[in-house]
This record gives C-alpha cells, structure tokens and sequence, in this order.
C-alpha cells in the first residue's frame, strides 16, 4: 500500500535515514518499538521463531508495504513479538513515534492508508494459516513454487528459504522437492529449481487433500 507523496515528504522530513545490510536485524522480539518505518529501497522480512529454532515467515516488507507488525506495536504502545531482517540492502526513513502519532492523527489518507495495509496484511496472514493448516505440503510447495518463479521457469530459491516461507523443516522441503523431481515436475540445479512441466504443476493448486 503506497502512501501519498505528501505524507512520504512528511515523513522523510521528520524522520530519520538508515542504511542496513542485507542479513542485518533491524529489530528483535521483544524490542521496544520506537518508530514507523518506510522502507524506500529493498526488503525486510519479518519471521517467527520458536523455542527450537524453528522459523516462520510471516510476512515481506518492500517500498511497496507497511510493516503492520512496526504499526500495530505503535499504536498499542506494545514490543515486537516477532524479528524484522533485511532480506536485501536496505534504506529505510524512521519516523519517530511521536511524528507518527500526530501524522496518524492529521492525515486522513495516511490514516486511510495505514489500516488499509493492516487489513490487507491480516487477510494475508489468515490465508497463510489456511494453507498451512488445511492444504497437503506438495500444494503448499507447489504454491510457493509457482509464486516465485521467474521469466525463465526458474525459483532461486534454496531448501532452507523454501522452508523458512512454509513454516516447515528443510528435511521436509527435500523430501518433497525430490519427490516433485523424480515425477518430472521439476529440475534441481545447483542454485536454483527449474519447473519443467507447469500444466502438471498448476494441476497441484488444484487438490486441497492432506
């Protein structure tokens, strides 16, 4: 959900530029949470992980996106119970909470635009717990799969991040990429899955069954 130009002028005049690098946290769970934040070049991703290590992804921010987690926290004055990463090199305004507030407050559009993006977001979380409780691990996978594919039927994507996006383990993930493989659905190069039979693929979405 883009926001207006005058209240990205706003907020660029009233907050403050940050650079960080791709692999760099910019807030843990727990954390206070101090500022809005408005991504202007890459992503962030914000990820869920459990007392084993296990991680979810929740969710993607690009300039593009509102980071609802950062949002939410600021308008119930509460600390983040997730982890925001940058997935690529990232700059970023932060607005301080204080600007926020009074900005929130002034803006009709802003404000139009936050909750906007709050319920966009939430629609898309609800739809993640859907699948992951109600659809098979190859539709899931297929799913990812096909969302992510690129001009040349390629996903760039390794087992680990695959499993991350699907909130599963990697050992899961190669087992069903390997089993994908060996129906001739797909190719596994050394940096990347190849889709080499997209009817069938697309077939997959179609099933729901555990």
């Amino acid at each position: 959900m883009k926001l207006n130009d005058e209240d990205i002028l706003e907020i660029k005049k009233q907050g403050m530029r940050h650079i960080a690098k791709a692999g760099d946290y910019l807030f843990h769970e727990g954390d206070p949470c101090q500022h809005f934040v408005l991504v202007e070049k890459g992503a962030i991703r914000v990820q869920k992980v459990s007392e084993n290590g296990r991680v979810v992804v929740l969710y993607h921010v690009d300039s593009d996106h509102l980071c609802i987690l950062t949002t939410s926290c600021l308008m119930g004055g509460t600390h983040y119970d997730a982890e925001g990463i940058a997935e690529t090199d990232v700059e970023l305004i932060l607005l301080p909470k204080k600007e926020f507030e009074e900005l929130i407050s002034r803006s009709s559009l802003f404000r139009h635009a936050v909750f906007e993006s709050i319920s966009l977001r939430i629609t898309s979380l609800i739809q993640k717990i859907d699948d992951i409780a109600f659809k098979s691990i190859r539709n899931r996978l297929t799913q990812l799969l096909m969302k992510k594919i690129n001009p040349n039927n390629e996903v760039a994507l390794g087992h680990q991040e695959l499993a991350f996006e699907m909130g599963t383990s990697r050992e899961v993930v190669t087992r069903e990429l390997k089993a994908l493989e060996r129906d001739g659905y797909i190719e596994q190069e050394r940096k990347s899955i190849k889709i080499i039979d997209l009817d069938s693929m697309s077939n997959i979405l179609k099933t729901d069954k555990k």
